[in-house]
């Protein structure tokens, strides 16, 4: 026992269990294999069910990790690093709208320089074939089947945060509407063209 008091990671474990107290305690006595290994499977299903219920409570996107601090630490610099974090993480989003807007730029003016050079030589300009930048995105974002609740099937929220009834068979309507689309979808790029 005191092997495994020694071995073991996690001070919590030791608390919730009361391992030491008991080991110490001559009249107690340590407890068995068995019911050591009952006690530590009923401790790890507890707080396992303890982080299923908070992922689910703050959204699984929003849970954060789990780190053992051992000092406090003060609020103002809790607030100076999120101060940080976000002036850094909008200088990344400005430079990333910088060079969006270059590449928009670059790619606009070489259409136009070869509009201009066809004009010169007195050809009509012929259409451009494929698409920009833009338009692919917004084609691409049309195309993504739309996000629903598995929960309750209904648009506009996720199922962590769903507070609705359970409604299974709208769930599987809407699956199987996204299964038949994404198949329409593969079925036409797969078939060559009739004429060609």
């Amino acid at each position: 026992m005191k092997q495994f008091i020694r071995g073991c990671w996690e001070d919590q474990l030791l608390a919730a269990l009361r391992l030491k107290e008991n080991c110490d305690n001559p009249f107690q006595g340590p407890p068995s294999f068995s019911e050591l290994l009952y006690r530590i499977r009923a401790y790890e299903e507890e707080v396992r069910l303890k982080e299923m219920r908070k992922r689910r409570h703050l959204g699984n996107g929003l849970v954060r990790a789990h780190v053992k601090t051992q000092a406090a630490i003060k609020s103002e610099v809790v607030n100076s690093d999120l101060a940080d974090t976000e002036n850094s993480f909008k200088e990344r989003l400005e430079a990333k709208i910088q060079y969006l807007e270059a590449e928009l730029r670059r790619a606009t003016a070489g259409v136009e320089h070869r509009n201009e050079k066809k004009r010169e030589v007195g050809l009509k300009p012929t259409r451009v074939i494929g698409t920009t930048p833009v338009r692919a995105a917004i084609e691409t974002i049309k195309s993504r089947p739309r996000r629903f609740c598995y929960n309750c099937g209904e648009d506009s929220h996720i199922l962590p945060n769903c507070s609705n009834s359970t409604n299974a068979e709208l769930v599987q309507v809407r699956l199987c509407e996204r299964h038949q689309g994404t198949q329409d979808q593969a079925n036409l790029v797969s078939k060559p063209p009739l004429n060609y």
